[in-house]
């Protein structure tokens, strides 16, 4: 059975086009700020190895769609075999590399999730969804490739056939649903066996993760909405907004992880610079304090035992407190450079005992 439909590209609209470069700019630039990320401290796995293959895969996607719109505007330069020739290379092309970087972007994803997760069960299903989803990509991406063709009616009028088309369909759909049901299920069922034994910041990587997968989800299902009505343009427009939504999902942990401790560095180190600040305050109004609170209470204590030594120099008082008494008005006359003033707050102010014995 095959399925017959007009077809016209999204990238020969302008808004159209507008909107799916967004997307894929987006998909590519988290791409490769988690490929920087990874290797820069060091820790480059088997997910950011999906990553980079995903990565290729969608970029050669993305420059093909760009040759093609050149192409279709050259096109009366070139004979009509010559130009439905290359057409129809490009159709192939592009639903083949749009299948295989699903699913290499899916790959990546469920290897992210063996990373974070500790040693288990949970773990070893994880590594068997990557299995599954290498498996299931490998087949269906030269079977959609090999059986869709476009047919022209004319040089600019177009219709896409697919032979088999709905058993193909049905199977890209149910693949497409299953897979993405899991990986949002996968995390649920990861946080609640596991939550009372993981840390914080492991319990928020898998909220996340299930908040990617969610949209990968919707992309899927937008996607399999067009294929149920046979709908080309919305099959091919859907098709690239999955793509591209599926890469940056498979990103989404490692660069939302970059972004937040970026976040927190630059709000701690905004509070040092606070911190300092007051305390540098506060230690030089200590030290103000302690210089004047000291020089007072000198010149107090002597001017108080000079009244003292005054007026009972005729009791008999000790000679040592005439010599005391000197001294203190040796400190008190002592010349402060303000400059460099002494530090009077780690010494504790003088005891001054004076004894009354032999009165």
């Amino acid at each position: 059975m095959k399925i017959r439909r007009a077809f016209t590209h999204p990238f020969d609209n302008y808004v159209d086009r507008v909107v799916i470069s967004v997307f894929q700019a987006l998909a590519i630039i988290m791409t490769l700020a988690r490929l920087a990320r990874r290797i820069r401290i060091s820790r480059f796995s088997w997910d950011d190895a999906w990553a980079v293959v995903s990565l290729i895969i969608f970029t050669v996607q993305t420059a093909s769609e760009w040759v093609r719109m050149a192409l279709r505007e050259d096109r009366e330069s070139m004979t009509p075999s010559v130009y439905q020739k290359k057409i129809q290379l490009f159709l192939s092309l592009g639903i083949g590399l749009f299948t295989a970087a699903v699913w290499t972007s899916r790959i990546s994803l469920c290897l992210s999730i063996v990373r974070i997760l500790p040693p288990s069960r949970l773990r070893r299903t994880a590594l068997m969804l990557s299995v599954a989803c290498f498996v299931f990509g490998s087949i269906i991406t030269p079977i959609k490739s090999a059986l869709c063709n476009l047919e022209f009616l004319s040089q600019y009028q177009t219709i896409m056939s697919c032979r088999g088309g709905i058993t193909i369909f049905v199977t890209q759909v149910a693949g497409d649903i299953i897979s993405s049901a899991i990986l949002v299920v996968f995390p649920l069922y990861a946080l609640r066996i596991t939550s009372s034994n993981l840390p914080a910041d492991e319990r928020r990587l898998i909220y996340l993760l299930m908040t990617g997968t969610l949209l990968t989800l919707g992309a899927c299902l937008a996607q399999s909405f067009y294929v149920i009505r046979r709908d080309p343009f919305g099959m091919t427009y859907s098709a690239k907004i999955e793509g591209a939504v599926a890469l940056m999902v498979c990103n989404l942990l490692v660069v939302a992880t970059s972004i937040h401790r970026l976040f927190t560095r630059c709000q701690r180190s905004g509070d040092q610079e606070g911190g300092e600040g007051e305390e540098e305050e506060y230690n030089s109004g200590e030290k103000s304090i302690g210089i004047t609170t000291a020089a007072d209470s000198s010149e107090d204590w002597s001017n108080s035992i000079s009244s003292l030594s005054s007026d009972t120099a005729s009791t008999g008082f000790p000679s040592q407190l005439t010599e005391l008494n000197d001294s203190l008005s040796t400190i008190s006359n002592y010349p402060i450079d303000p400059n460099n003033p002494p530090d009077f707050t780690t010494r504790p102010a003088p005891t001054i005992v004076v004894s009354t014995t032999g009165r």
